[in-house]
């Protein structure tokens, strides 16, 4: 299928590629078919809205800067999604990008989980005890070369 997209211009996708948000994505419900693009190289995506050409969001799989993160969600959290165990879905964060180039962050505390079986999605709200909302990006590595 042709998608017409702001940032991408005219794409092709295949069906099996599409990734509905049944809910929507909490600010944006009435966007709820996305394709995972990929730009060059490096650990980023582009979440693009199909029905939206000029909405897509930067993510990127959180344990690429976070090693150790693990979320804990309750069965019925999965359920919507028909995910059976997180281990077979994926993980992916939105990530911010500011002014500073020092300052990108991701949302450690509202994953969005993808059972890409059958292109099921969901944003998920963690406490906020356990993850951050704006984990630096940059800092990880710092704080990684410092060691």
């Amino acid at each position: 299928m042709k998608v017409m997209t702001k940032r991408f211009g005219e794409i092709t996708i295949s069906s099996q590629d599409v990734i509905e948000f049944p809910q929507g994505i909490p600010g944006f419900a009435e966007n709820k078919r996305f394709v995972l693009l990929k730009e060059g190289q490096g650990p980023f995506f582009w979440l693009q809205s199909l029905e939206d050409p000029s909405l897509a969001f930067v993510v990127t799989n959180p344990l690429f800067f976070a090693p150790d993160y693990r979320i804990k969600l309750h069965r019925s959290q999965l359920r919507d999604i028909e995910l059976e165990d997180l281990t077979k879905g994926e993980v992916w964060v939105f990530v911010s990008i500011r002014r500073d180039p020092f300052r990108v962050t991701m949302n450690l505390q509202a994953p969005v989980l993808v059972n890409r079986e059958n292109g099921l999605a969901k944003q998920v709200l963690l406490p906020p005890e356990e993850y951050p909302l704006q984990y630096e990006i940059l800092r990880a590595e710092r704080e990684e070369v410092a060691s």
